[in-house]
């Protein structure tokens, strides 16, 4: 009991010390301000947010994000777009915040498919793609500095709770003369293996509550 007492008393007083930093490095002295920010982070890797502050206490922020990259032969790619308030009760750099938002994640894999009968084999070009979309909120805490004349720093920790996802699957192959062949295509074990791959890529970032993290954010108060 002693030892968890004074972990709880050492969180506290992390916390007052963070949001107490002094006037210089936690507002700028104007009551209103807007001004831009970017931030890196997971899940959505990149971000670029339009902020505005109210007052001392209160804020509210417009983030827009987009990233690509391939895994194993998947390409995914990733956009958000979000508003968040933030409410700073200490008067400091430290909040407690809630976004409201949706992303979509778009994963594709191309790959040759094999048609075989009577002997005859003939190769189709095919290309899965499976979009999915949700909406989501993100509870957090974070960090929110302004210095001296308006450089702004800050962190962000929260989770991202998807709300009502959807999927939508795309077939299509590389020659428009072979799409009739498309419902032979989705006979395979290939088609069904590859619809998987595209499928399982797009849950990991759409579908499932993730850890939020803004690792850095760096940006401009007027």
């Amino acid at each position: 009991m002693i030892k968890r007492n004074v972990v709880v008393y050492f969180v506290a007083a992390a916390l007052l010390a963070f949001s107490g930093l002094p006037l210089a490095f936690a507002e700028s002295g104007k009551d209103f301000q807007i001004g831009a920010t970017v931030a890196a982070g997971v899940p959505h890797p990149l971000t670029f947010s339009l902020d505005t502050k109210i007052n001392s206490s209160f804020a509210v922020d417009a983030t827009h994000g987009y990233f690509g990259l391939t895994l194993n032969n998947v390409k995914v790619s990733t956009s958000n777009f979000e508003i968040r308030g933030r409410f700073h009760p200490f008067y400091g750099s430290f909040f407690l915040g809630a976004a409201l938002g949706r992303h979509s994640v778009t994963a594709s894999l191309s790959q040759d498919i094999v048609l075989t009968d009577s002997g005859v084999s003939i190769t189709v070009p095919t290309k899965v793609g499976a979009s999915i979309a949700a909406l989501y909120v993100t509870p957090q805490i974070g960090w929110f500095i302004t210095f001296g004349p308006g450089f702004t720093l800050g962190w962000d920790l929260g989770v991202v709770l998807p709300v009502s996802p959807s999927t939508t699957i795309n077939v299509e192959t590389g020659d428009p003369a072979l799409n009739t062949l498309l419902p032979l295509v989705k006979q395979t074990s290939d088609y069904t293996s590859m619809e998987g791959t595209v499928q399982d890529k797009g849950n990991q970032l759409a579908k499932i509550p993730l850890p939020y993290v803004t690792v850095l954010r760096l940006g401009w108060m007027f």
